[in-house]
């Protein structure tokens, strides 16, 4: 029993995983509105619709995330940190063509970038039209530097700071600011830029995108066009853009809390956690697990049968809301009450699998089927969104070099 209920949380795993990389924006989508009531459906319409009307703003992001003891990785413990601080302007063609691909479904859009020549047009069209500023701090645990710099064979600093600008389709990094990763670049200092709108539309489109078979490229147009391109409105909004066959706000539990106040606005503070009991005795739940079982034997040079497959999803179903009892996993948000603006975005997840190995022993697998020190997973991030529409300076960086397509490509090619 006890490796049936490891197969389902592995295949849990796989469904959040999948379903949490797909989530993305479109403008309009009413099925969201499935378990809000008349007020809260009107705020996150208004929201949404705010959102995608936004040519410029600037916004602040922190991440971090600490796992120990998973199983099977490569390390005991780690912990990694992100912060950023970023500016954007959209001019009119950049969001023409980012509401223009908000009103597409899911499938339109993949078909869209399964075109030859699609998608390093687009990516041409989005850049040219995008001016942007972006400074990040990365910060690394001792043992995750240490991973890292086996793997990359690059001498990874405990913090890493950089600095980047796209204005007029050129990309400009502070060279000074690789040092401490590339050491042979430390006497560098200053900014230099480098023209990749005419990069993307030569090389990507040429000798990166036409070497890929039919099966890569779907894979390609299928990540992009889960994407998320411009200002990401409420999280509810997103989530029926991935073509699933069923509406997936109806796992979500959605509740306004109490109002706060941000500058001289009222702010609508809403949170979404998941109704693990709806997500797991639909139909829906079923089939992805019965595909995702499926695949991961294959790849294993495995074959489950019908029975395998049909007692793991009823024994996820029994014991699943049980065993994710301790995941806790929600989203906070600020909506301005009269904008629509969305200002502030919390998600947190923590998951401490003490319960779940505790019942997954008196289920008869034994305590010594189970790691004496258990899996634990944190993760945070924090974004707020301001000065919406405001006029915006973004210049480039005065004595940057801007190397030309010729000498990159003699670069590239060395």
């Amino acid at each position: 029993m006890y490796k049936v209920l490891r197969t389902s949380l592995l295949s849990l795993a796989l469904i959040f995983v999948m379903a949490g990389t797909a989530f993305a924006q479109t403008k309009d989508q009413p099925d969201y509105c499935a378990n809000l009531d008349e007020d809260l459906c009107a705020l996150m319409v208004a929201s949404n619709d705010a959102m995608a009307a936004v040519t410029s703003g600037t916004s602040d992001l922190s991440f971090e995330i600490e796992m120990t003891n998973i199983p099977d990785a490569p390390f005991s413990e780690i912990a990694f940190s992100y912060s950023q601080e970023s500016a954007f302007i959209l001019d009119e063609s950049a969001l023409a063509l980012i509401n223009e691909t908000r009103e597409m479904d899911l499938f339109e859009r993949q078909r869209m970038f399964m075109t030859r020549g699609a998608l390093g047009k687009f990516l041409s069209q989005l850049l040219s039209g995008t001016t942007s500023d972006v400074s990040l701090t990365l910060n690394f645990s001792d043992e995750l530097a240490a991973l890292l710099a086996q793997e990359t064979e690059l001498p990874i600093p405990g913090e890493l700071n950089l600095s980047f600008m796209l204005i007029d389709g050129v990309f400009y990094v502070n060279v000074a600011d690789l040092g401490a990763l590339v050491p042979e670049l430390a006497f560098f200092q200053g900014w230099v830029g480098l023209e990749i709108l005419p990069l993307i539309e030569t090389e990507l489109e040429g000798a990166v995108l036409q070497g890929l078979s039919d099966e890569e490229m779907m894979a390609v147009a299928q990540s992009m066009a889960s994407a998320n391109f411009g200002v990401a409105g409420p999280f509810i909004t997103m989530l029926n853009s991935f073509g699933a066959p069923v509406n997936i706000a109806e796992f979500f539990n959605t509740e306004r809390l109490e109002d706060a106040t941000i500058g001289n606005e009222g702010v609508a503070v809403i949170r979404t956690t998941v109704d693990y009991e709806a997500l797991f005795a639909s139909q829906f739940f079923a089939d992805i697990m019965r595909q995702q079982l499926q695949q991961q034997a294959a790849q294993q040079g495995q074959q489950l049968s019908k029975a395998d497959i049909d007692e793991i999803i009823q024994v996820s179903r029994v014991f699943g809301p049980v065993l994710l009892e301790d995941l806790n996993f929600s989203i906070v948000e600020g909506i301005g009450i009269e904008s629509g603006y969305l200002y502030t975005t919390e998600a947190t997840l923590d998951w401490d699998l003490s319960n779940t190995a505790a019942l997954a022993s008196t289920m008869g697998g034994g305590s010594s089927d189970l790691p004496e020190e258990l899996p634990y997973i944190y993760m945070n991030s924090v974004t707020s969104n301001a000065d919406f529409n405001d006029d915006i300076e973004i210049v480039a960086p005065a004595g940057a070099f801007v190397v030309p397509l010729e000498m990159l490509m003699t670069l590239i090619a060395q």
